[in-house]
Order: structure tokens, then sequence, then C-alpha cells
């Protein structure tokens, strides 16, 4: 479970559960007015999932929990192939989100974007968070950036190879950046420094990343 999620409609709860069937997942994402129930099953090209919608949704904080207790809509596309993803019906139950921190970001972002330009953005709000794998400590963070009159969700990805990518993520569509490595783990965290180029296209734009990410708290830790 992961509070204080930030997305482009705004920060939401995510939740991942494994269903009765071995190879059936639930993704569920909860907002203040609403859920989104995913049912996936299958592996890597085999993987497919049905969507699903109810109202039902109350007492949400996206930093201490909510209530659910509704019933669900599919809002599959039509012709999705759905493979032998199973539905729903209804969802009801609790949400709290403990002692979870969604940890903290001063990286600041400049450079070019196909939307426009990037001088000196934050990831504001954030989540980051931290694994010890391993191969070497990893981070992640996401968090929205402003630029010019649009919204971007921006997820940072420091791998434990010293890889970085960025992956950017619009109304109209999504994007990534990488660069080799320049970032160092902390205690409780790790500081980056780096140029990350854009992927797939003729001519990359460039962003320059430069400071430090801290660690949340999950409900466990």
């Amino acid at each position: 479970m992961r509070c204080n999620w930030p997305d482009l409609e705004g920060q939401s709860i995510a939740l991942l559960a494994r269903l009765s069937r071995a190879d059936s997942l639930a993704r569920i994402q909860l907002w203040p007015d609403h859920v989104d129930v995913f049912i996936g099953s299958g592996e890597g090209d085999d993987y497919h999932e049905r969507s699903f919608e109810g109202r039902g949704v109350s007492s949400f904080d996206a930093a201490t929990g909510a209530e659910i207790d509704t019933a669900l809509t599919e809002t599959t596309a039509p012709g999705s192939a759905t493979g032998n993803a199973g539905s729903v019906t209804a969802i009801r139950g609790s949400v709290e989100c403990g002692d979870q921190t969604p940890g903290t970001s001063d990286v600041t972002i400049t450079g070019e974007t196909l939307l426009g330009p990037v001088q000196g953005a934050v990831l504001d709000p954030v989540r980051v968070e931290c694994a010890d794998t391993p191969a070497g400590n990893e981070i992640s963070a996401s968090g929205l950036v402003q630029v010019g009159s649009d919204e971007v969700l921006m997820s940072l990805g420091l791998s434990s190879d010293r890889t970085i990518t960025v992956d950017k993520t619009t109304a109209s569509g999504s994007g990534r950046y990488h660069a080799d490595g320049r970032w160092t783990s902390s205690a409780n965290g790790g500081f980056v420094e780096a140029d990350v180029l854009e992927q797939a296209v003729t001519s990359p734009r460039a962003l320059h990343l430069s400071g430090d990410l801290t660690c949340g708290r999950d409900a466990a830790g």
C-alpha cells in the first residue's frame, strides 16, 4: 500500500492485492470521490487487465486512509483483449496508512521538455521510496512539476548499477530520459547530479538533475 501517491489527477492511495487465483492481481487506486480497480491475469505478453470504477469512497485523506463501500461498473475499453482476467462487482473495506511518510526531495530539474523549458523545478508533491536489493541500493521518486500551463508527472529511478531514468507523463503522452549514472547513496537516501537525455527521438532534449532524496517510511517501518 502506498499513501500520498502523486498523480496527474491529484494525490491518491494505491494498493496491490493478490487474489485467490494464483495468477490474478488487483490494483486499487483510491481518490477523494471514486475508486479504480484493475483486475489482471497472466504474465509478460500474456498479461491482460479489466478495469472497474465505483463512487463510494468516504473519509478520504491521502496521508491517513479512507473508507470504501461501493458497487463497481466495468470501464474496460470496448474491444480490449482481457484474456483470463476476472471481474468484480463491488468493493468494501477500510484503508489505514499507519505511520507511512512520503519522504522528501530537493532535487532541482532544469532543461527542455516537449512542453517547454523547465528551470529549477522540484517535485511537489513527491513520494520517495528506497529499496536495499541484493545488487545494491535503489531509489524511486514520483512527483509533479509545472511546465508552463501544464502539469507533468515525473518519476525518477536510481538503479543499483548507478543508471538514472526519468519517466515523464502528461495528459497527452509520455517519454523517457536516461543517463549512465551519477548518483550516490547515503544513510537514508541519495544524492544525484546528472544530465539525462531524452530517449527514442531524433534530436534528444536534456534535463539536469541536482539534489538530495530522503527515503519515506512504509507502514511497517
